[in-house]
């Protein structure tokens, strides 16, 4: 059965993406977002407890039925499903950003969040008719606010504390907007890790004695110069790209310090390691050759790839159309010109960039549904300019209606149907580890 979106929600939704998007917070900085969010989720009997894992800006909010004492649902056994909100904005938008702050949500994460919301409510109402009718049983609703996905990624350090082991989801869901044509549920987000190289040489005058000296941006130019022959042989896939963070001071001093950020990123976390060892000897090569010493400094945080659960995709894909149908339905009768459309990608969205849902999908059987508005983004995709406009849009807020409605609709299947829920595990745990 797929579940509809009810007015009531639908409002609600929308409500909350708008007043996410008026006030835009950086990664980490989202303290009114996720209190926000934590409210409007307890309004609707969700247990919240916020500060989880010790990030100031991430929360867990629970649901489970009233139920007799013979149901208990104490144990893992019991079947949980998770809805992921995201909240944090971009910098960089100028006189576009909504407050004033230079901050703005051109990746519609206020979008995410709201349509995480509606999702789990939606699911909630399903399962109180279900008690009405005699026929409840003992489940588990989570909303997980996770902070930071845009810089250092909130749900990799929330993976590692343990909080899914401990929260245990039968099934994960998150849903993303993109500019691109028809949705995509199969997405192969890269691995990721984030490196500093910082060579110290020698300082000395550019022209009277280069002799004394020792060039750190020699040594800079040089790992860029081995890195770039390192392309060509790597497997499809493989992303390698960075900056110089600090190259000296002036032109007529020897450069004593230079500094540079890479990013690896690779399709497999496990291939991402070998690939990184071959970055890593470029700048040794490098340091060795100028004489230079190199420190290797990389992030807490790696991103992994994402596994790509099959079995809740092709379900999630068959709410997808139904639901998409019975919107073209309400639109001829509304007179409304635009519908959603069920359109699915053959090939997959995502092949560059990378997100920390990828380690979450390390840890339970995940779904990751890009839904698409190219009929109104002109061609702009995610952290375009012209993107922001569409993630607050008409258009937007239709489209919310229907992820959550995916994801809410398949969310219902994992907690009442034992075999689907079994075979999305079967296919977790064949995945390679």
């Amino acid at each position: 059965m797929s579940l509809k979106i009810t007015d009531r929600t639908a409002e609600k939704a929308f409500f909350i993406s708008r007043e996410l998007w008026e006030h835009p917070e950086l990664s980490g900085e989202e303290h009114r977002s996720a209190e926000f969010l934590a409210e409007q989720i307890a309004a609707e009997g969700f247990q919240v407890t916020k500060g989880v894992t010790g990030l100031e800006t991430a929360f867990v909010a629970e649901w489970t039925p009233v139920r007799s004492a013979d149901k208990s649902s104490d144990g893992p056994e019991v079947p949980t499903v998770a809805f992921l909100a995201e909240y944090d904005a971009l910098p960089g938008y100028g006189e576009l950003s909504p407050d004033g702050s230079g901050n703005a949500h051109a990746c519609g994460h206020n979008w995410i969040s709201a349509a995480a919301y509606a999702a789990a409510v939606t699911l909630k109402q399903a399962v109180e008719e279900a008690e009405k009718k005699g026929e409840g049983r003992p489940v588990r609703i989570l909303l997980v606010g996770t902070p930071a996905e845009e810089t250092w990624g909130g749900k990799i350090s929330m993976c590692r504390e343990g909080l899914f082991r401990e929260l245990s989801p039968d099934a994960v869901f998150e849903a993303h907007l993109s500019g691109q044509p028809k949705h995509c549920f199969t997405n192969y987000l890269l691995a990721l890790t984030n490196i500093r190289y910082t060579f110290r040489g020698k300082a000395s005058h550019a022209s009277a004695h280069p002799e004394n000296g020792i060039n750190a941006l020699d040594a800079l130019n040089l790992t860029f110069a081995g890195i770039a022959c390192l392309r060509q042989h790597v497997l499809p896939g493989t992303k390698l790209h960075g900056k110089i963070v600090e190259g000296g001071l002036a032109c007529n001093i020897i450069p004593d310090t230079g500094v540079m950020d890479y990013y690896v990123r690779a399709p497999k976390k496990d291939y991402l390691e070998k690939v990184l060892e071959r970055v890593n000897d470029c700048a040794r090569g490098a340091a060795l050759m100028t004489g230079c010493r190199v420190e290797i400094g990389r992030d807490e945080n790696t991103f992994y790839d994402m596994r790509n659960n099959m079995p809740l995709n092709a379900r999630a894909e068959e709410h997808l159309r139904a639901l998409a149908e019975a919107d073209r339905e309400a639109a001829a009768a509304e007179g409304r010109d635009f519908a959603m459309s069920g359109e699915i990608r053959e090939d997959d969205l995502f092949t560059a960039p990378s997100g920390d849902i990828g380690n979450v999908s390390y840890e339970a059987p995940s779904f990751y549904g890009v839904f698409s508005t190219a009929p109104v983004s002109g061609g702009a995709d995610i952290h375009d300019r012209e993107y922001l406009a569409v993630t607050d849009s008409e258009y937007a807020h239709h489209l919310l209606k229907l992820a959550a409605g995916v994801m809410a609709s398949t969310g219902l299947d994992i907690l009442t149907d034992d075999c689907f829920r079994a075979q999305c595990r079967e296919a977790f745990l064949k995945q390679d580890p």
